[in-house]
């Protein structure tokens, strides 16, 4: 009898100790109880609303699912809390964050029938008061300018108080106040200010009026000139090359036999594809010169330049011209391409007659 011990222990192969490792994971990780005393209360929400629609333990995951979104709402209200700023952009930075946890929020609810309503509700009228603030920053700092503007004749005044409804009206004043439109409109009447320029320069601000009967007087005088039309041209040269081989004659053997053999006799040429692209640019400066007739004046001297460009290929073909399927020149012509751009430019002068 042999004295050999058997050695019963069985080996399992890694691979199936990790599909049966996988489901043991997966079902403590999609524990909401678990989750939760994890602090992952959002995974919490969504184990105990999956548990819930597929009818497990209906009960014991809506109890999960309320006491995750409780404590999901009161974390986030308490970071809120902590990172209070008397700064606007930290006000729109902490409703940002607000806004992805009621989205969060919002989407199990309708998965849940408003199951979680309350706590939706409750995050929801911080983020409103949030609105309302940042709205009124805005709006109260307006209102403060357009106030001084009235009371001192600074046009400036009422231009920054336009510019703050506006911001106002970006952030959603509307759902909170229905003047604004008013205001606007007032704000430009203190605001604007008289210019006299030829009538083809378009005045692009709504702070703009021009000179007229009802308004005699101008704050600014406008008027512009167009420099000569400079054209450079650049060119970039390349050469493509290419060879063939080409039958010249031929060789003949005899031998003796009498027997005749040819033999081709070839000779390699080489032709040349010399590319010239030529880039047109044409300029032109457009000065638009101010004089202040009040110290309400707020245009300055500027220049626009504008440009157009075009570009031109000139193909020659040099060396061995039988190694080319086709072999004609192409050109660019110069006078014709300059005068379009010519015309480009004028259609620009056009459309860059303006000031704001």
């Amino acid at each position: 009898m042999s004295n050999h011990r058997i050695n019963k222990t069985i080996r399992v192969p890694k691979v199936i100790l990790s599909i049966i490792w996988i489901p043991i994971l997966l079902h403590s990780c999609a524990n909401p109880k678990k989750a939760i005393e994890k602090g992952h209360y959002l995974n919490a929400m969504n184990y105990a609303s999956k548990g819930i629609r597929i009818g497990k333990d209906i009960a014991q995951n809506e109890h999960y699912l309320q006491e995750a979104t409780k404590a999901l709402v009161a974390e986030t209200l308490e970071k809120y809390e902590q990172e209070k700023s008397p700064e606007v952009r930290n006000w729109k930075r902490s409703r940002s964050k607000l806004y992805t946890v009621l989205n969060q929020i919002g989407e199990n609810n309708i998965k849940m029938e408003g199951r979680i309503s309350e706590s939706y509700d409750k995050l929801c009228e911080v983020k409103q008061e949030l609105d309302l603030q940042i709205v009124n920053y805005y709006y109260d700092e307006g209102e403060r300018l357009l106030q001084k503007s009235i009371a001192t004749g600074e046009t400036a005044l009422a231009r920054e108080a336009y510019r703050e409804f506006l911001s106002s009206e970006t952030e959603g004043a509307e759902l909170f106040y229905g003047n604004l439109d008013n205001l606007k409109e007032e704000c430009i009447r203190h605001g604007s200010i008289i210019v006299d320029s030829p009538r083809n320069v378009r005045l692009a601000s709504v702070f703009l009026q021009r000179m007229n009967e009802e308004n005699p007087v101008a704050d600014c005088s406008v008027s512009y000139n167009a420099s000569w039309v400079d054209i450079d041209e650049t060119s970039v040269k390349s050469v493509e090359t290419k060879t063939k081989e080409i039958k010249v004659g031929q060789n003949s053997v005899t031998d003796t036999s009498g027997l005749v053999t040819y033999t081709d006799i070839m000779e390699e040429i080489e032709g040349y594809k010399n590319i010239t692209t030529i880039t047109y640019t044409a300029s032109q400066d457009l000065n638009f010169y101010v004089t202040a007739n009040t110290d309400q004046c707020f245009l300055r001297n500027r220049t626009v330049t504008l440009v157009e460009t075009e570009e031109c290929t000139v193909i020659k073909y040099t060396g061995d011209k039988r190694v080319f399927i086709t072999t004609v020149d192409e050109d660019c012509n110069s006078f014709f391409i300059k005068n379009a751009l010519e015309r480009d430019l004028d259609g620009q002068l056009g459309q860059n007659l303006f000031i704001n």
